[in-house]
């Protein structure tokens, strides 16, 4: 099967031209139950942002951007399998700024009433440009509308183990980390005709670290019986354990930075979680008891 797509598309109000692209994707399914797709995208013109600016009226001019992927999912009902994409983007008149993402899941399936889920994703901005947000308080400052350019890492992990009792019942483990590191290297400021003009701002606070980088993490560990007890009723007994941090730091390796993550220590909660159909069919069944003369 495949498809393609052509898009125009306008603001209403202002009512301003934006952008237009088009698209096209196929995918297949094998006798043996496993699907596999493409994507191709590209846009025919520059895009005019208006909401990067955050500020009514402005827009930002983003180049005319290109790109492709793909992604496999294999048969479920096998005692493995794994879904995987990889998708990229890059920018006709800047090439060094583009997107790289992919994303590995593997599913092993223990045995009829255990199935364990793995899942590992990452997102590569390199030298990407946009409106720069301060995570702290800058001691220079510029008339306009400042963006930056900045590499951005974004990468998510988690695994899931799910035990089934009985139809009823089930108990699952789920543990997750996301990991989000943002460096800045350079300064703009964003032009009537949303094009980027150079500037001297550093983007350092007092202590002359940078106010705009960002080293953020949060790992959250979840524990969870659940019994359905009767149609549309159930109760569950869930443990959360959890732990964020926000730092300037930006160099560490994964493991560094796991390290500094712990450090920081877990934050646990225990609740239950009552669900009650009240049907109201049921209740008409009991005898009403009537007044005596």
């Amino acid at each position: 099967n495949t498809t393609a797509t052509i898009t125009y598309n306008r603001l209403y109000s202002p009512n301003v031209y934006t952008e237009s692209n088009a698209e096209w994707s196929a995918f297949a399914v094998t006798k043996q139950f496993n699907a596999y797709g493409l994507n191709a995208y590209a846009a025919f013109t520059d895009k005019f942002d208006y909401f990067e600016p955050r500020s009514w009226g402005a827009y930002f001019r983003v180049p005319r951007w290109f790109g492709g992927g793909g992604w496999l999912s294999t048969n479920y009902q096998k005692k493995w399998a794994i879904d995987a994409n990889f998708y990229y983007v890059g920018f006709a008149s800047f090439k060094e700024w583009n997107y790289l993402s992919y994303m590995l899941s593997p599913r092993i399936r223990l045995s009829n009433k255990m199935l364990l889920l793995i899942n590992a994703s990452a997102e590569h901005q390199f030298h990407d440009r946009g409106f720069a947000v301060p995570f702290g308080s800058p001691v220079d400052s510029i008339a306009g509308i400042l963006f930056g350019e900045r590499n951005r890492l974004n990468v998510t992990q988690f695994i899931e183990w799910n035990y089934t009792l009985t139809n009823r019942m089930n108990v699952s483990l789920r543990a997750r980390h996301y990991w989000s590191r943002l460096s800045y290297h350079q300064f703009f400021t964003l032009n009537n005709d949303g094009t980027l003009s150079p500037n001297a701002t550093l983007g350092l606070d007092v202590n002359g670290v940078s106010a705009f980088n960002l080293n953020y993490n949060a790992l959250t560990i979840d524990g969870a019986f659940r019994w359905v007890f009767k149609q549309g009723s159930e109760v569950s007994f869930v443990w959360k354990s959890s732990v964020f941090s926000s730092e300037k730091e930006i160099d560490p390796s994964y493991f560094q930075n796991m390290q500094n993550l712990f450090d920081v220590g877990l934050f646990n909660s225990f609740s239950i979680k009552l669900l009650y159909w009240l049907d109201v069919a049921e209740l008409r069944k009991y005898p009403r008891h009537q007044n005596k003369p």
